[in-house]
């Protein structure tokens, strides 16, 4: 049995197998990403752009201003600027979604056969208010499309309708993230980030060998650590020294113990040179949060935190 492109539902349905619903966000189609703007007035304004919204596109050349509707509550109401598809109307055109006072942001409508929102933006209006300012508005909320590859979101805005095999990229993040009945998380582009000095305890430094003693992070929970610490004057690292500490943002909230290599100042051949000692790295709950101690019998000349990895 055949189906033929018979109405404009059915050639929206299958639009949307192309590409998925939000504002072209780059190209000579973007202008200016039909971005939503208030002014201190009872108006919004909708900038130049153009999106694809459930199947159906939408483009303008010029900004197009909405009424805002009086709140007349006591509470503030938060509102959502939306491009509405009607397929009664046949027609795409911007639209505010009312909300409540006191309530949250309302919910797009995505009715296959009937209206189809694409959201823009949301603002807050204040109580027996009809003032909408810049800083009222939130575009955050705004969906992207992408001709290829992963679609550009937010982690608070993912694509609403996602389909088996859809990949997003989050802007806050840097995450990639792949749809199969649930988000997974494929790629996290941030990370690892740069090393950052390791903060060392007054008479302590890097030796003249091994890396600088820094930290970083390996992925958004995981710590690691790597570099040599020695005493500034050459003397041995005592038993339970306080050699280091890491910033408040890599703390563990369990204490941490691991192994670490330390070489023995006494040691007279190659066995006895290389030793293992205790590293503990005490947990942000405590006074001493964040320090790291050695505990050792063996009188190092120095410690290695090469290989030192710790989930927060």
């Amino acid at each position: 049995m055949n189906s033929p492109i018979a109405s404009d539902i059915a050639l929206a349905r299958l639009h949307r197998r192309w590409g998925a619903d939000g504002v072209v966000a780059d190209g000579p189609d973007a202008l200016d990403r039909l971005t939503v703007t208030g002014a201190g007035t009872s108006q919004i304004t909708i900038a130049p752009g153009y999106c694809v919204v459930g199947g159906w596109f939408y483009r303008t050349d010029s900004p197009i201003s909405l009424n805002v509707a009086p709140n007349e509550g006591a509470q503030p109401r938060r509102d959502l600027v939306v491009i509405r598809a009607n397929t009664a109307e046949n027609a795409c055109f911007p639209h505010i979604i009312q909300g409540t006072p006191g309530g949250s942001t309302p919910t797009p409508t995505r009715d296959p056969s009937g209206r189809w929102d694409l959201p823009l933006a949301e603002y807050t209006i204040a109580g027996q208010s009809a003032v909408v300012s810049s800083s009222d508005v939130n575009t955050a909320v705004r969906q992207w499309t992408a001709p290829t590859g992963a679609v550009p979101c937010t982690s608070g805005a993912r694509p609403a309708f996602p389909h088996e095999g859809m990949l997003i990229y989050e802007t806050d993040t840097g995450r990639v993230a792949l749809w199969s009945g649930n988000w997974i998380t494929v790629s996290e582009t941030r990370y690892p980030t740069p090393w950052q000095p390791l903060l060392l305890r007054s008479g302590y430094s890097q030796p003249n060998h091994g890396q600088s003693p820094a930290w970083r992070w390996d992925a958004p929970d995981v710590v690691r650590l790597r570099g040599r610490i020695d005493r500034s004057n050459g003397d041995a690292i005592p038993h339970r020294a306080y050699v280091a500490r890491v910033p408040a943002e890599a703390r563990p909230r369990e204490l941490q113990s691991m192994a670490v290599t330390t070489t023995h100042r006494r040691g007279s051949t190659a066995s006895t040179r290389g030793v293992t000692s205790r590293l503990e790295i005490h947990p942000a709950s405590r006074d001493t949060a964040g320090r790291l101690f050695l505990w050792t019998i063996y009188n190092p000349s120095w410690v290695g935190l090469d290989g030192v990895t710790y989930a927060l």
